[in-house]
Order: structure tokens, then C-alpha cells, then sequence
């Protein structure tokens, strides 16, 4: 008793009290010091795992771009101006720009440009365009194609019509190095000129036949090596009354049909959208990114499925995910060699997995994202690839691949601080900026860990109507 310090600092020797007391006010500040460090610290180490996107001088609108699909070897871009209904090409990664397309209309009733598919040549650097051209005033719609790289346009038979949205916009898919074309229909109104289900042209688009009429039909994407193994895959709006599956599976061209799809939401493709690796004839590879639910993934050709983002706890087809949207799914173009898969949620952002799917972070911070396209890195690209870090792999629960069919998860965000892992790819997209509603285009020369903006094309300015040649 007496030992200690009284509440006036008299009791024991007042050297030691004051000593104390000293040494618990620079205790107290240290630990408030440090904590004020470890938060700034967390904070700026959060903010390192993701871009945020610049703020742009224009405001695009509707726009798209879309690189050609030799762009590391051409340099070539398009892109759409969906308020002038133009088409612009640059064979210099987009230093100048050219326009090759102008479909003049009725300014109350524009049209609308509404496809577009390239088929690369195989002797030569050159390019086959198509364009589908919705002329809603005259309630005609236009198919052209051109087979100089858009220097020179030829009028083809229409694949679609105006009375019925009954093509939907960029679902018109060329396949490999033949004049075929496949165009999914359905009626979104209830009646249109043309029959529903998948329309196949053999011959460049001059002439139609039917190779599914039992549904409505959302999509169809085609195997990259169609010349050899004529697959294709479509997605039903309902399903088939003889094979009892919304997803199915061709091999000989669209002439005979399987059911496909296993593990898969059935009945739930609105807005869906999927694609085929690259890779294709390697693994078999296929993603498939269903509206407000979740994105799949296949190894074998589309026969089964596993959900493999978002990850958390929400049950698969329950459309619960209303905070991600819609989903645009993309295969790196060094995949499987590089298992990078890109994956923008309309309403949260960019992701990327960089193990094929099995741990995710989000490159941008969220924003709406309407449209994503990538490529291998063009020849004029000047981002240095040789010191890219590794990938780094996210610290998640394994989970079985039986859980996979009925469990999702909520998107996980990569090791905070970690820098976003350069890529050899050419990234394009259209997103607002976070907070606002203004839609910019953007570019990213290093797989997305970099952004800038992109401005419309302004240089080089031929407007004309498309050259029509009679055959």
C-alpha cells in the first residue's frame, strides 16, 4: 500500500510516478500512430488492387470497337458509331482512323447498325466485313459485305427483318475461312417475316436455309476450327420439345442437333452470352455468363458445366446476383498456355482469373461496364512485357467440383497491394466511370492493369454510301 501513485502524484518516489505516467502518454500516442498508419496503409494497399478508370473528354454513347482478329499482326481496329451509323477503320492501332461505312437515314428515325462479323483471309493480311443495317423509317434491313477489309461494300440478302426485334444485335457469327454465316432468330413481339431458330448461309449471305425451327434462339457461337470439326452451339429460349434442352450442340454444321448443357440453368439464356476458347480443339473449353446469376465454364466441348464466378454462398439459377448484372465473358487469346479468363459484370466492374477460374480479382474499380473485347497484343503496342509479374492466386476455401453444380460464389477480390499482373493483350471496353453516368471508351495495352481513354475517330473523314456491286 503506498506504493503507487496517488491521483496528485504524491505517494512513492516522483520520479518513477512521473516516469510512469510518461511512459504510458508515448505508449498511448505510439499505438494511436501506428494504427493510424496500419489504416492508411490497408487502405492504400486496397486501392493498389484496383484501377480506378479515368475520367475521358467524351462522351460516347453507344459506340463499340472491335479489334480485328489478326490485331497482333495488322494493327487493325473498327470501330462503331452507332449515332452516325459509321464504321471506321484504323490499320495503325488507332493513331489515324478512316471511314469506310456511312448508312445516311431519317434523322427522327435513325438506323441502327446492329451486326458485325470479320473473317480473316488466309492468303493474305486482308479481311471479309459483314454489317447488318437496321433501316427502321423504311422498315428494311440490310445485309453488306465487303472482301477488301471495308474498301468496298456489296449488298447481300437480308438475314433479318425490321417488323420484329428478331435478330438480336451482334449475334450474326461467321464461321472459319468459308463464306458461312449463322443468325439466330426468335420473335420478340410475336411474328416476323422470317421463321424463328438459326438461319445458316453457305454462300456469303445471298441465299438462306433453316437448320433449327423447333425454338426460339438466343445465340450460337461457332468452334474456331469450324472448317475442320463443324461445330456449333446455340441457346434455346425454351426448351427443345425433342431434346429437352435449352443448350444444344452440332457437329456437322447445324444438319443434326444434340443435347448439351449438363449442370447448366436451363430456360434461363435471356441475355446470356458465351464463347469458345481459342484453345478449342485443345481442352474443349467453353464460358457461358448468364444474366444476374453466374458465370459456367465447360472442358468438354459443352456436354457439362460448373459455375466458377461469383463465389460465396448463393444458390446457382436462382437469378439472386442483382448487383453483377450482366455478364461478358472472354478467354485470353494465350489461353490454355496462359489460363487467363476476363470476365466485366455490367454492374461491379472488370475481373480476371489468372489460374483458369479458380480464384478471381477485380481490375477497375465497379462501374457499369457495356462491352469488352480482347486481343492479342498488336505489333505497334509499345507496353513493355518482359518483367510482368506472376499471377497471384487468391487464399480461397477448395470446393469440390459436385459443389460446384448447385453452389455460387461472391466475387473475391486478389491479395490486396499486389499489383495487377502485366498481360501481352490489348483490352477494349465501354463503361461508365464509378459514380457517374457517363459512358467513355477505354483501352488497356497490358492486360488491364493500365487504362486510357479513347476518342472517337475525327481524322481522315470519307463519308459515302456503301459501294454496292451487282453479281
Amino acid at each position: 500500500m503506498g506504493r503507487g501513485c496517488s491521483r496528485d502524484g504524491n505517494v512513492g518516489p516522483l520520479g518513477v510516478c512521473i516516469m510512469r505516467r510518461a511512459t504510458l502518454f508515448r505508449t498511448t500516442i505510439t499505438s494511436a500512430f501506428l494504427l493510424l498508419v496500419f489504416l492508411v496503409l490497408g487502405n492504400s494497399q486496397t486501392a493498389q488492387a484496383q484501377t480506378p478508370l479515368p475520367a475521358c473528354q467524351q462522351e460516347l454513347g453507344l459506340d463499340l470497337v472491335f479489334p480485328s482478329p489478326q490485331y497482333n499482326e495488322d494493327d487493325t481496329i473498327f470501330w462503331i458509331n452507332q449515332s452516325e451509323n459509321s464504321l471506321w477503320r484504323s490499320q495503325d492501332n488507332g493513331e489515324t482512323w478512316l471511314q469506310v461505312f456511312k448508312f445516311t437515314s431519317s434523322p427522327l428515325y435513325p438506323a441502327k447498325i446492329e451486326q458485325f462479323q470479320m473473317t480473316p483471309h488466309s492468303a493474305d493480311r486482308g479481311l471479309t466485313l459483314y454489317l447488318g443495317v437496321n433501316d427502321i423509317f423504311h422498315r428494311q434491313y440490310h445485309l453488306y459485305r465487303s472482301e477488301q477489309t471495308g474498301d468496298g461494300w456489296e449488298e447481300r440478302v437480308a438475314s433479318c427483318s425490321s417488323f420484329d426485334d428478331d435478330c438480336i444485335s451482334y449475334s450474326l457469327r461467321a464461321a472459319g475461312q468459308t463464306p458461312i454465316l449463322f443468325q439466330p432468330r426468335w420473335w420478340m413481339y410475336g411474328w416476323s417475316p422470317l421463321p424463328f431458330g438459326v438461319a445458316r448461309s453457305d454462300d456469303g449471305g445471298m441465299t438462306w436455309q433453316m437448320v433449327w425451327e423447333e425454338t426460339h434462339v438466343w445465340k450460337v457461337a461457332v468452334s474456331p476450327d469450324y472448317d475442320n470439326d463443324q461445330t456449333l452451339w446455340a441457346t434455346l429460349m425454351s426448351n427443345s420439345p425433342t431434346l429437352g434442352t435449352a443448350f444444344i450442340l452440332s457437329r456437322d454444321g447445324g444438319a443434326t442437333w444434340q443435347a448439351a448443357g449438363q449442370g447448366m440453368c436451363d430456360d434461363m439464356f435471356l441475355y446470356s452470352d458465351f464463347v469458345v476458347s481459342p484453345g478449342y480443339t485443345r481442352n474443349g473449353a467453353l464460358l457461358m455468363g448468364l444474366y444476374q446469376n453466374s458465370l459456367f465454364q465447360s472442358k468438354d466441348g459443352g456436354l457439362t458445366w460448373q459455375a466458377i464466378f461469383p463465389r460465396g454462398t448463393t444458390a446457382v439459377c436462382d437469378s439472386s446476383l442483382t448487383e453483377l448484372g450482366r455478364y461478358y465473358p472472354r478467354f485470353a487469346p494465350g489461353y490454355p498456355d496462359d489460363p487467363t479468363i476476363y470476365v466485366a459484370a455490367t454492374r461491379a466492374g472488370l475481373y480476371a482469373s489468372y489460374d483458369d477460374g479458380q480464384s478471381w480479382r477485380r481490375l477497375t474499380v465497379s462501374g457499369t461496364v457495356f462491352s469488352l473485347e480482347v486481343a492479342a497484343q498488336a505489333e505497334a503496342s509499345t507496353i513493355e512485357v518482359a518483367g510482368a509479374s506472376e499471377p497471384v492466386s487468391d487464399a480461397m476455401a477448395a470446393v469440390n467440383s459436385s459443389t460446384l453444380l448447385h453452389q455460387v460464389f461472391l466475387p473475391r477480390v486478389g491479395a490486396p497491394g499486389s499489383p495487377t499482373p502485366v498481360r501481352p493483350y490489348s483490352l477494349f471496353m465501354r463503361a461508365y466511370v464509378a459514380g457517374t453516368i457517363d459512358a467513355y471508351m477505354y483501352r488497356s495495352d497490358d492486360g488491364g492493369a493500365t487504362w486510357q481513354c479513347m476518342e472517337k475517330p475525327q481524322v481522315r473523314r470519307r463519308t459515302y454510301l456503301p459501294l454496292l456491286t451487282k453479281e
